[in-house]
């Protein structure tokens, strides 16, 4: 079997989208169907579900939109996966999803129990995150954050009576500029925990100049394989994630040393993050493991790969929730990080040539010589490449001796 997000990257390749907005795009689009037809018990004490946040977080003009319409367009051709993309209060999509007679109301049979389960599940679709949340946006955010994991929840109308959705479950994705985030500071929303269940995943505009964006024939064959995994998910599979024994033990010790790493952030929207990354790359794990195989098993090769995936999100945060339209030098200093640690190592000569059009040189030698002394990024005499390279700390520890 072919791979889901593998599959869906090589579609999306003919345009000057960024490619972590692809990425990122087909992770929801994958949620969307997974809804909660699949968890993972996690001791009887909490459920993980594979459902997920994300906000694509660039300048305008970095083609978010285009990204998540590529989203949209594979959930319709899925089929049968409600959508919301126009601005609602949450009283009326509490009612709306309350509804019996609701598109949003799915059902399947627990393959264990044998018991028919059900959820309601639709898609939020914020192309303005800042205009989907309207006029009232803690209480819209407070209700994407309480509705996270629920099984229930309950909205009271104006009636005096209930609004109850069993099982809600909203797959969401968002598009908003940096400055945004600066509300989401005023409003209190990284204490009230909406980010740190939320992937914010920032990009500058992409470098690569499409002219003519094309959808090749083997790219097409690509797309159809994307849509025929995604209506297996969403109508043919369902059932409880358990662990490989190797995945488990992996997990154990990975975890036990996040905990020791996490409470030395220093910075609050840091720490908040750290809190939940443990369930967040549960989640991630999952929807890999839908797209790759039939087996419902969280496995150490889809959670090493799920942690990449949110390391390439964190390295962008200070960008995120500093802004970077008011601090430039931060701006340039995460572009590097971001380069860097997509790329392993970036030789001395190459990144100043790289970013010459960014900042003046003084300024370059400042913000290397900053990120070096804090660890983001390390130093390296590369005897392999005869050169002076900037590496990511990981490449450093394997490659130090030469």
């Amino acid at each position: 079997m072919s791979d889901f997000l593998d599959d869906y990257m090589f579609h999306c390749k003919g345009n000057e989208v960024p490619k972590i907005f692809h990425k990122w795009s087909g992770l929801v689009a994958l949620s969307a169907c997974a809804g909660r037809r699949f968890w993972l018990p996690r001791g009887g004490v909490y459920t993980v579900y594979p459902n997920i946040y994300v906000l694509l977080v660039g300048e305008p003009g970095t083609k978010k939109s285009t990204a998540m319409d590529i989203a949209l367009s594979f959930i319709d051709e899925v089929g049968k996966i409600p959508v919301c993309a126009d601005r609602i209060s949450k009283e009326a999509l509490a009612k709306e999803l309350s509804s019996e007679e609701s598109p949003a109301r799915k059902t399947f049979i627990d393959p264990v129990t044998k018991k028919m389960t059900e959820y309601n599940i639709t898609v939020i679709f914020a192309d303005e995150w800042s205009n989907f949340i309207g006029i009232d946006p803690v209480g819209m955010i407070e209700f994407f954050t309480t509705v996270y994991g629920r099984s229930k929840y309950e909205v009271k109308t104006k009636n005096k009576g209930n609004d109850i959705i069993k099982g809600p479950c909203f797959p969401l994705i968002g598009g908003m500029t940096p400055s945004v985030t600066d509300g989401l500071f005023k409003q209190n929303i990284i204490s009230g925990g909406f980010t740190r269940r939320a992937f914010m995943v920032f990009s500058h505009p992409s470098k690569t100049a499409v002219a003519h964006p094309y959808v090749a024939n083997d790219q097409e064959e690509a797309w159809i394989r994307c849509i025929n995994r995604g209506k297996e998910i969403s109508t043919k599979m369902c059932g409880a994630f358990s662990w490989t024994d190797d995945a488990y033990k992996w997990f154990d010790e990975w975890y036990t040393k996040h905990k020791l790493t996490a409470v030395k952030e220093t910075k609050h929207y840091r720490q908040s993050w750290s809190n939940s990354k443990h369930d967040q790359a549960l989640k991630l794990a999952m929807l890999l493991q839908l797209g790759q195989s039939d087996e419902l098993l969280i496995t150490t090769a889809n959670l090493e790969r799920a942690l990449k995936l949110i390391e390439e999100v964190e390295v962008t945060l200070d960008v995120v929730f500093e802004g970077a339209g008011r601090n430039e030098q931060s701006s340039v200093a995460n572009k590097i990080v971001m380069l860097i640690r997509t790329q392993g190592y970036v030789p001395k000569k190459k990144l100043f040539k790289d970013m010459y059009s960014d900042a003046t040189r003084a300024e370059l030698v400042e913000i290397i010589t900053h990120l070096t002394e804090t660890d983001q990024i390390k130093q390296l005499q590369s005897q392999k490449l005869n050169q002076n390279v900037y590496c990511s700390p990981e490449y450093y520890e394997k490659h130090k001796l030469g």
